[in-house]
């Protein structure tokens, strides 16, 4: 499988549970789809000056598939289900909801998640394992 049929992951590499939300991902990601870069890296620093898009303002995950789109909040939450294991399959039952809604209840833990979960000093290193799936 070359890099361009994978997903990358843009996330917040200070917030702690955005970081378990990665390890998660990489729990369920059977087929070896997703690729983990954190917003304050340069991967996601070049992907947002690319696409002119403020990534300091940004209180979302951000989902890309390179050469076909990108998705953000509820959406790129969506994207993500649907390529990870069957048994997880059964949270797209809220995608049928309308976007505005899955939007607003994203935002609200966007908004929350680092006084709900705290935050790093500095990007964590993953298990070496693993360090095939992070971009810097």
């Amino acid at each position: 499988m070359t890099s361009v049929s994978r997903f990358i992951v843009f996330y917040d590499g200070h917030c702690i549970l955005c970081n378990r939300v990665v390890r998660w991902v990489i729990k369920h990601d059977k087929k070896d789809v997703f690729r983990f870069a954190p917003l304050q890296g340069s991967t996601a620093k070049a992907f947002f000056k690319e696409r002119k898009i403020d990534s300091l303002d940004l209180d979302t995950v951000v989902l890309w598939k390179p050469d076909h789109a990108y998705w953000t909040q509820s959406t790129a939450f969506f994207e993500i289900i649907k390529q990870l294991s069957l048994v997880w399959r059964w949270l797209l039952v809220f995608s049928v909801l309308p976007k505005n809604t899955t939007d607003w209840a994203y935002n609200i833990v966007a908004k929350k998640r680092l006084d709900w979960f705290g935050k790093y000093d500095y990007c964590p290193i993953p298990d070496p394992q693993l360090t095939h799936k992070f971009l810097d």
